[in-house]
């Protein structure tokens, strides 16, 4: 079985018009990677 991390974020859906702006964004922010 795999173990989960206790409040780990593994999903977050975001709306964008400027897909790349918005990853660079939240990159650049927060440090989150992303998956396509």
């Amino acid at each position: 079985m795999t173990e989960h991390t206790h409040h780990a974020i593994d999903y977050v859906e975001l709306g964008a018009t400027d897909l790349d702006a918005a990853k660079t964004f939240y990159e650049s922010a927060f440090g989150w990677t992303f998956t396509d």
